[in-house]
């Protein structure tokens, strides 16, 4: 049997099924799996999880229980359901709810054909491209043969982990910068797209598998106080990562096994509970603009069980390419490579390297021939005739997150004029990218660039959590000097070349940041 088969997960799914935020007592599933005939021997509750309180702090669910009867609309993202054949428990799980969404007249506008564009990119942690071949046979395949969809053959990695990652790709900056720019506080106030698609009436939404191994989760665990965007379902996935979640019970009649791995939330992986919380918030925005960014890592890095992730990857990418917002929504899905903000995998032949797939709106791209966009002029269907060409040139120029982050930045400003303008370290993906463009060209250090082999010659006793310290610390000065008005363009930019000697008192830097007995 194929490893792609296996089932991970084991466990009941609940006797109700949601359609949004309504809930419904299935009858079929209470008598095939659970034997019960009657709907009468069956009560069922739920509790939502606390949003009143900070972001920073671990929340709770509601003392108070409220009954289900069929049909109800929740009033609560975030739940924990249970489920009782007369006083006896026979299932308990957490739900991520899709709230159906209010209409007002500005979003009205913002919604017509044509003036809506939404963006929804996905990273996928520790995963480089041999291990997405790997591991992602079904997601590469659909991709693949998907219209309009282009894999940036020449993509590099800009630092080590998911943070310089994230700050480069979401706020066009170096995690240096992001330090700076926070003064040392939380992150709240970084410059980031979502912010940018907000101020235009996108609905926002930001996921991370595994909260506390973020991409915001920096070695000093800055994060976010306050949400950063409208739909932030962290606290509930810290929660479905709890051990007590993920192997919850040695009773078989709760419906979740004993011997859960931890991406198992229940019956079901906890990155498909996500992918399908967030399908399930398209579906119910009524076609509003979105800007999304779901950051899976748990269950991509997870070894020889990397694999479950790729159906469910492949499942959600088709039912989004099937449905009503489909013709306005640019996909991005990639990888930052890093296990952790310590990975410094790196291979001299570029199978360790991260991937990177965009496929672009139709609405850029091409005519459309369905009767819900047939008002769209032809000034529109023609304004972006480059787009396509010069994305498909680009496939195998040296490119970065920080052209990805000038890429979304530019289509923010749809349905106005494309600005194809270069950013301070980003230029569009949407213009062709110079054939000779060089590694100091895209601001990539020499050790992470797609364009140079890698080697750690000079580093042949030290370890990867050494290197990255030591790389840190050469980033922190560089962006030091280079923000300094009256140094401006007169400080060299420095490269680590060899590691000669680590002090730090108390710790044991040769194996590793471990406290030393």
């Amino acid at each position: 049997m194929s490893t792609h088969s296996h089932q991970v997960c084991v466990g009941r799914e609940p006797p109700v099924r949601f359609a949004l935020d309504r809930v419904f007592l299935d009858s079929a599933r209470l008598d095939n799996t659970y034997g019960i005939r009657s709907f009468r021997e069956l009560s069922c509750f739920y509790a939502p999880l606390d949003t009143l309180a900070s972001d920073r702090r671990p929340r709770l669910f509601e003392n108070t229980w409220r009954k289900i009867t069929t049909r109800i609309r929740l009033d609560a993202e975030y739940i924990k359901l249970r489920c009782l054949h007369n006083v006896t428990p026979i299932y308990e799980g957490l739900h991520l709810v899709a709230r159906r969404r209010n209409r007002s007249a500005d979003v009205e506008t913002a919604a017509e054909p044509g003036k809506r564009h939404s963006v929804l990119v996905i990273s996928v942690g520790a995963s480089s491209r041999s291990d997405f071949e790997r591991n992602f046979r079904y997601t590469a395949n659909f991709l693949r043969h998907s219209p309009d969809t282009r894999e940036l053959r020449g993509y590099s990695a800009v630092g080590a982990g998911s943070f310089p990652s994230a700050v480069a790709l979401l706020g066009g900056m170096t995690g240096g910068e992001a330090w700076s720019r926070s003064s040392g506080s939380y992150y709240d106030d970084l410059p980031l797209l979502w912010n940018e698609y907000k101020k235009r009436r996108h609905w926002t939404l930001y996921v991370e598998e595994t909260p506390s191994e973020g991409a915001f989760v920096d070695p000093v665990d800055r994060g976010f106080f306050r949400k950063p965007t409208d739909h932030y379902p962290s606290a509930m996935a810290s929660r479905m990562s709890e051990p007590d979640e993920t192997a919850r019970s040695p009773e078989a009649d709760v419906g979740i096994s004993n011997e859960q791995p931890s991406v198992c939330s229940g019956y079901r992986l906890r990155s498909k509970a996500l992918l399908d919380y967030a399908s399930e918030l398209i579906k119910a925005g009524n076609v509003q603009p979105f800007f999304a960014f779901i950051n899976l890592k748990d269950s991509s890095r997870n070894g020889t069980k990397a694999h479950v992730l790729d159906k469910p990857m492949k499942t959600f990418l088709s039912n989004l390419e099937r449905s009503n917002v489909s013709f306005e929504t640019t996909l991005v899905l990639l990888s930052d490579v890093g296990k952790s903000h310590w990975d410094t995998r790196i291979t001299g032949d570029g199978s360790g390297m991260p991937f990177c797939f965009i496929k672009l709106a139709p609405l850029l791209v091409k005519r459309s021939q369905t009767a819900s966009t047939a008002c769209l002029t032809e000034q529109t269907l023609r304004r972006y005739p480059s787009a396509a060409s010069s994305l498909a040139i680009n496939e195998h120029r040296l490119t970065t997150p920080y052209d990805v982050h000038a890429t979304l930045e530019a289509l923010a400003m749809l349905p106005g004029e494309l600005s194809l303008k270069f950013t301070r370290r980003g230029r569009s993906l949407l213009a062709p990218i110079p054939a000779n463009r060089t590694c100091i060209d895209a601001s990539v250090p020499k050790e992470y660039c797609a364009c140079a082999g890698t080697s750690h010659t000079n580093f042949p006793q030290v370890s990867p959590e050494t290197l990255s310290l030591a790389r840190r610390a050469l980033e922190y000065v560089n962006n030091a000097t280079s923000s300094l008005s009256r140094l401006k363009n007169q400080c060299a930019t420095f490269v680590l070349w060899r590691v000669e000697h680590v002090d730090a008192p108390g710790i044991d830097m040769r194996s590793g940041p471990k406290l030393i007995e």
